[in-house]
């Protein structure tokens, strides 16, 4: 949601709509590269030497769960996905190379796209560890931080600012309430609870969903560790003009 007020970081990335023509100048998509969404981006990018745009389309998007008939391995399966999509910092080497082969793109823009990938891919990592530990990390890792000014008031300063964020957290799930569709009339009010505990969990699932697949995949990639494609099994939604068969 943050990156969509950035339009200078937009991207290819799951579902998107191409220019076919785009499609054959870049000789399609490749084959070979897990993360084939940024690699296709990248292609296109370095194909028309910087000068690709990204433009953002308002429709409805429909897309399928990962759901692998039980919670347990419909949480495997999303972690497997998440990593899947953490390797594209694997990237990095092919961008770097096609940047010092591009001369056409200036070197601030060439790399301001390097730095951006790595940046990332980096908070992708480590930002929810952080955001959730940070308030007691500087204390264990110097015991003498307590003993300064700032160190006094380091816990002041954290509890302000969490709070700060809280005051999102919450606005999002009004948002998210208040825009909801219809509730379905075989459905209770009190299944409403159930959103409600998405978003409490949310901190939760940002660290063992998110966090620890992105340090999962680029562990991997740093100790040459093989990681194959592996295809998320999904639930489709049966239409409601549908047939049960």
């Amino acid at each position: 949601m943050h990156n969509m007020l950035r339009p200078r970081r937009f991207h290819h990335f799951s579902s998107r709509s191409d220019v076919f023509q785009t499609i054959i100048d870049i000789n399609f998509w490749t084959v070979n590269a897990i993360p084939e969404d940024s690699r296709q981006y990248f292609d296109s990018y370095f194909h028309y030497h910087g000068q690709l745009v990204v433009v953002p389309i308002y429709i409805p998007l429909r897309m399928d769960a990962v759901y692998a008939g039980r919670y347990w391995p419909t949480v495997k399966n999303q972690y497997y996905q998440l990593r899947r999509w953490a390797w594209g910092i694997s990237d990095l080497p092919y961008i770097v190379n096609q940047a010092l082969e591009d001369r056409a793109i200036n070197w601030w823009e060439k790399s301001r796209k390097i730095l951006e990938l790595i940046e990332s891919h980096f908070s992708w990592a480590t930002a929810a560890i952080f955001i959730t530990f940070i308030g007691w990390l500087p204390r264990v890792f110097n015991s003498d931080f307590t003993n300064s000014v700032f160190g006094y008031n380091f816990p002041f300063v954290i509890r302000t600012i969490l709070g700060l964020a809280l005051i999102g957290l919450i606005t999002g799930i009004i948002i998210s309430f208040l825009l909801l569709p219809p509730r379905p009339r075989h459905r209770r009010k009190r299944y409403y609870l159930n959103f409600l505990w998405q978003w409490i969990l949310a901190p939760i699932a940002s660290i063992f969903l998110s966090s620890f697949a992105a340090i999962d995949a680029q562990t991997r990639l740093m100790i040459g560790k093989r990681l194959d494609y592996q295809v998320t099994e999904k639930a489709v939604a049966k239409s409601r003009n549908s047939k049960a068969g």
